[in-house]
């Protein structure tokens, strides 16, 4: 196919670009097309206001022009001006930030002194506040609904939203919903807005450990469903790298998507994995396969300039790196196009299933505990129950 010729040195960065992420000349021409439009367009301002909301009015301007759908114009327009924004971006241009990011929302002055001090003296991270401060806004709501305020929170209010919250969620829900409301009520009186500490009184529903064995997948699924990976394109490289790395290791989506490559010694042969939630570090060995899929990746999959130091990164522009959400769907997809039908399918079935064939093989359950990342060493429990043929053994035969 006949090579796009650039028209101006912005346009020669951006196809460079383009080119080394394994843009089609006919996708590359596509985009260049939507940037002359845009370019052309008098409230484009010469092409400064490279902007989601600028490009959507442009959109709608010219499907209007030309009387045609303007979803599909938007669309299109949309991706190929954003690929546009990220290839000046990444040529080193300076550009527009493409979307304001969506305000985070206000908290009330109680809920936000609450949020500060438990991340000054607990260290609790940002997203786990945010979790708490909506669950306790629904509580807080629920007594003004009811003629109260956060003075008069007494043991019997407390009962009763968790009690109303029990005919709605499932056990386990309403207990991580009473854990949320303890340290709230502590707070509470050590700042002196309620008079007893109640924190302690807050009954949640029993749980029993491992109430509900391991999710695993069989061997043989396992197999079949790395085997129906496409490895001729940049995506089916990626996919077959992550899986296999998150198989290899028992790795959840958010360590194997926070891997960098600045994680990977290739001369030393070890692998750096960082704990997402405690930030604890441990290293293991690059085994040959993984360090194979890896490589092939990098080489013939990964975009070449993304902007970002993460291993595995999105396929569409902006090339930032993957989110857990985006690795349960390539879980799904290939588990899918391999015939497994097992529910729910996401990233952490195959960290289940690691585990449980880790122990089918015999390898010690504390090793395979520290793997995983367990400080509870009674954690590795629930995947021996998983563990058939291990179980199997061990029975007795049924008397005649």
């Amino acid at each position: 196919m006949k090579h796009v010729v650039p028209t101006s040195d912005l346009e020669q960065a951006a196809i460079r670009v383009w080119r080394g992420n394994g843009r089609r000349e006919s996708t590359i021409r596509v985009y260049l097309m939507w940037v002359h439009r845009f370019e052309r367009d008098p409230c484009s301002e010469g092409g400064t206001a490279l902007t989601l909301a600028r490009v959507r009015d442009f959109a709608a301007r010219y499907a209007e022009n030309r009387h045609v759908l303007p979803g599909p114009v938007c669309n299109s327009a949309c991706i190929a001006l954003k690929s546009w924004s990220c290839a000046l971006h990444l040529a080193g241009r300076p550009v527009p930030r493409w979307e304001e990011p969506t305000p985070s929302p206000r908290l009330p002055p109680l809920l936000g002194e609450y949020c500060e001090f438990r991340r000054r003296h607990a260290g609790v991270a940002v997203s786990t506040l945010a979790t708490e401060a909506k669950l306790l806004s629904r509580f807080l709501g629920w007594l003004r609904d009811r003629g109260m305020q956060p003075h008069e929170i007494g043991l019997p209010a407390v009962d009763d939203f968790i009690t109303a919250a029990g005919e709605r969620y499932c056990r386990k829900t309403v207990a991580g919903m009473c854990s949320r409301l303890r340290p709230f009520l502590r707070f509470m009186h050590q700042q002196g807005h309620i008079a007893h500490d109640i924190s302690s009184s807050v009954a949640s529903p029993r749980l029993r450990p491992a109430e509900r064995p391991a999710r695993a997948l069989p061997w043989g699924d396992v197999q079949r469903m790395i085997g129906a990976i496409d490895m001729s394109d940049r995506t089916g490289k990626r996919d077959y790298a992550l899986l296999l790395m998150m198989l290899t290791y028992g790795m959840g989506s958010a360590e194997a998507i926070g891997v960098t490559l600045d994680d990977i010694n290739w001369r030393a042969g070890s692998l750096r994995v960082v704990r997402p939630k405690t930030g604890v570090e441990f290293h293991l060995p690059l085994l040959p396969a993984v360090a194979e899929a890896v490589v092939g990746y990098l080489r013939g999959g990964r975009p070449s300039a993304t902007g970002t130091r993460a291993v595995f990164v999105r396929e569409v522009a902006p090339y930032g790196p993957m989110t857990s959400s985006a690795v349960r769907q390539v879980v799904r997809k290939h588990a899918i196009a391999a015939g497994i039908e097992a529910t729910p399918l996401g990233g952490h079935i195959l960290r289940h299933t690691h585990a449980s064939r880790e122990l089918e093989l015999g390898a010690p359950a504390k090793v395979v505990g520290d793997i995983l990342g367990h400080k509870d060493p009674a954690s590795i429990s629930h995947y021996v129950r998983v563990a058939t043929d291990s179980l199997r053994d061990l029975s007795l035969a049924v008397p005649k």
